[in-house]
């Protein structure tokens, strides 16, 4: 007589793991009319500016004072200005919107090699980085030339520590 075969760790059945019950779903956002002279506050950047202005329009989708203008171009920073220049474009940006405020999520996408002159500087080196302080110089400059309250969002944190090291000196400029 032979043992009985054990069954194959394909075929074995374990039992499952009790799973948690569901959490209710959050009540659905109202969304309210907006006011003739709402505020209007405009969000512009890269992807993270995209997600910003997302949440923004949901947090403030109740309130009939508050409009929410995402303008974000997703592949953008201020690294490739053959791509999108945000310091020179912005002025047209905001003479189309009328804002009353400014909202800047920008960096995310530059940890990459950018021309100043004739030379592609790496991240971070000394032209670089003074290129780059130019930029943001400039962007904050258009903003500001036309009267308007601006607030720059600091990059966020990466699971990568050197993506998340550059992000700070992102932040630092």
């Amino acid at each position: 007589m032979r043992p009985a075969a054990r069954p194959s760790a394909a075929r074995r059945i374990t039992a499952a793991a009790p799973s948690a019950p569901a959490a209710p779903a959050p009540p659905p956002v109202r969304v309210v009319e907006k006011a003739d002279d709402a505020a209007r506050i405009l969000v512009i950047g890269d992807f993270l500016a995209g997600g910003l202005a997302d949440g923004l329009d949901v947090a403030y989708a109740e309130n009939p004072g508050v409009v929410v203008l995402g303008r974000s171009n997703g592949s953008s920073g201020l690294v490739r200005d053959d791509y999108y220049d945000w310091p020179g474009n912005i002025a047209s940006v905001i003479e189309a919107e009328n804002p009353a405020a400014v909202i800047v999520m920008i960096g995310s996408n530059d940890r990459q090699q950018m021309r100043v002159g004739d030379t592609r500087e790496p991240p971070r080196s000394d032209a670089w980085t003074a290129e780059y302080e130019r930029r943001a110089t400039a962007l904050v400059k258009a903003i500001r030339d036309r009267n308007l309250p601006l607030l720059w969002v600091g990059n966020l944190p990466f699971k990568s520590s050197a993506m998340s090291s550059d992000m700070i000196a992102f932040n630092d400029i």
